[in-house]
């Protein structure tokens, strides 16, 4: 077998685990109770409120949260990601490995916090990414910004044709639109007919289990 793409870029919730049923969402609830009791949102509408307008804008713009209710949803964010794990879809470990084994180097770009994503790598048994780009970074510089994928081909020796992004949100989708980097569709996590619509109408790929974009990404070498 044989590598597609010399670079393989992974967003990390819902796309290598599937943390948002289990962390992201319940910590959005447990926020709300305490400063917005009258928002009701089931995890579809969830979904698509990180879609469009990101949830970051939907607190400042739409709920327009005080700073301090910001910092506030912000630490219940990190108390449930440090109490609860979420589980690696069944497939990825095999897919991270593979990548590594063959040569290949795997990055991961993403809007949690680093730590929570090494993490996440040790404990569900995948190989320690070589880059990580996340939460960490100037606001300006996280997805859908290109400075990720600019500063792998930087520091990797890479151009933008060896890499290779998959992720189930618009934000990273659409920054690899921006750069003219390959990318995919994560659909296993869930079906947000918002993402659906931005992969058709961009001509990227859509993948609805693991094993389908491990077929995709490891090709037969001639003999």
């Amino acid at each position: 077998m044989g590598l597609r793409y010399k670079c393989l870029i992974l967003d990390h919730d819902d796309t290598v685990v599937d943390s948002t049923a289990l962390i992201h969402y319940p910590s959005f609830l447990h926020s709300m109770a305490r400063c917005r009791p009258h928002v009701k949102m089931t995890l579809a509408q969830y979904f698509e409120i990180n879609c469009d307008p990101g949830i970051i804008p939907y607190f400042r713009e739409t709920l327009k949260l005080t700073h301090r209710e910001m910092e506030e949803e912000y630490q219940d964010w990190v108390a449930f990601a440090a109490n609860r794990r979420a589980e690696v879809f069944p497939g990825i470990r095999e897919l991270a490995w593979a990548q590594k084994e063959q040569g290949g180097y795997l990055c991961v770009i993403s809007h949690n916090r680093e730590e929570n994503i090494r993490r996440d790598y040790r404990e569900g048994g995948l190989p320690q990414p070589d880059l990580v780009y996340g939460f960490e970074l100037p606001r300006e510089k996280q997805k859908p910004d290109p400075f990720a994928l600019e500063d792998i081909c930087q520091k990797l020796s890479l151009e933008k044709k060896d890499l290779f992004m998959v992720d189930d949100l618009i934000p990273g989708l659409e920054m690899c639109r921006r750069a003219g980097v390959a990318a995919a569709g994560a659909r296993w996590a869930h079906q947000t007919p918002l993402v659906g619509r931005f992969l058709e109408e961009n001509g990227f790929p859509a993948f609805s289990t693991v094993e389908e974009l491990h077929r995709y990404l490891f090709v037969e070498k001639s003999v």
